[in-house]
């Protein structure tokens, strides 16, 4: 692989250094099966026109790739923002794949209240419908405010 020292800023980890040929090698841009590879599906989506990208650190790793692949595609690098991925008691993210429990659909207010919490945002208890929260969480919103180490999730009771 070539590439060398890839470093960027990143809008919640600060500046980020990568020697991609060190400490990546080679990654896959197609697979075997002839399906596109992840890096580059998502170099190409994150490439295509969008300014800023949200994500967990969990995500931290490729984001060096995907940024070279679209140097190399001459497409725009966005900025980047890696967020604490929130986890269960024993470390473990949350996800699917990790079994995280489903939301109840007929919370979606309450649901969307709790994750900004998770965030550093509080919402103002006199805000009950989705649409009023997610105005008001837009105009709060700030990279500031997401604790370098998010809570660990607990349950709602809904």
């Amino acid at each position: 692989m070539q590439g060398g020292e890839h470093g960027f800023s990143d809008g919640f980890m600060g500046f980020i250094n990568v020697n991609l040929a060190a400490q990546m090698g080679d990654f896959i841009v197609r697979r075997k099966d002839g399906l596109i590879s992840y890096n580059l599906a998502t170099a190409v989506d994150d490439g295509s026109g969008i300014t800023n990208v949200l994500r967990g650190q969990d995500l931290l790793p490729v984001t060096a790739p995907q940024r070279y692949l679209m140097t190399l595609l001459g497409l725009t690098v966005p900025h980047y923002a890696h967020i604490p991925c929130l986890e269960f008691a024993d470390g473990t993210k949350l996800s699917k794949q990790t079994h995280a429990p489903a939301l109840n659909n007929d919370a979606a207010s309450v649901n969307l209240t709790a994750a900004l919490w998770y965030l550093g945002l509080q919402v103002p208890n006199t805000l009950a419908s989705v649409a009023a929260i997610v105005s008001w969480a837009v105009q709060h919103f700030s990279l500031a405010k997401i604790p370098q180490r998010l809570p660990t999730y607990q349950p709602l009771d809904t």
